[in-house]
Order: structure tokens, then C-alpha cells, then sequence
């Protein structure tokens, strides 16, 4: 039986991590976060590289998943949904959003198993 890798591409990445779930002290005005950017406006600055990284581990027999399609359609990118923020900062998801992310892996698992 041969063993399957997986690499996990990254999750997009929002502008705003110097503020979003920042503490911030009682005499400062509250953050009010958006609820979704536009793809243009998301940080891409490291979107080549983990392209050709994971262009390269197709091409070396590593599956890969992106997740970018699940956070961003029609040109914006969501990190609110059902009521519930899917990301913890600006580039790591909750656990609600991690497990947007279930189904896709599962299914994974069951092919590969």
C-alpha cells in the first residue's frame, strides 16, 4: 500500500491583521471589521510562490487542496458566514472556518484510503 501526502495551499489572506481581532485598549474606538474584501484588495504577495510550490508538488505525485475558492467568489472574499467569523486573524482560520474546510478533506481521505 502506498502513503498519500496532502499539502494544504493557503488560505487567502485579508488587509487588515494589524486590526482585525486585535485587543485594543478601552479608550480607543472599537475595530468594526468588514464581514468580506475584494479580492483586490486581499494581500497576494506571497500568492506566486505558494502557487509554484504547489504546481511543484503536483508534478512530484503530492496532492494538493486550495481553499481559495471556498473564501473567495464573484471578486470578494468572505471571512463571516452563519453568523460566525472564519478567520482568527488575518490569515488563520476559526474553527468554524476550519471546518468549511471538512468536506474537502474528507473527501480526500475516503479516495485515498
Amino acid at each position: 500500500q502506498t502513503q498519500s501526502i496532502l499539502l494544504v495551499e493557503n488560505t487567502p489572506v485579508f488587509p487588515d491583521g494589524k486590526n482585525f481581532m486585535v485587543p485594543r485598549p478601552l479608550l480607543m474606538t472599537p475595530y468594526l471589521p468588514p464581514k468580506s474584501f475584494s479580492y483586490s484588495r486581499m494581500v497576494t504577495v506571497d500568492n506566486k510562490e505558494s502557487d509554484v510550490l504547489a504546481a511543484w508538488a503536483r508534478d512530484n505525485g503530492i496532492y494538493t487542496i486550495n481553499f481559495r475558492r471556498l473564501f473567495c467568489k464573484n471578486g470578494q472574499c468572505i471571512r463571516f458566514a452563519n453568523n460566525q467569523w472564519l478567520y482568527r486573524d488575518e490569515d488563520h482560520l476559526s474553527v468554524e472556518g476550519a471546518s468549511l474546510t471538512k468536506p474537502y478533506i474528507e473527501s480526500f481521505l475516503m479516495k485515498n484510503s
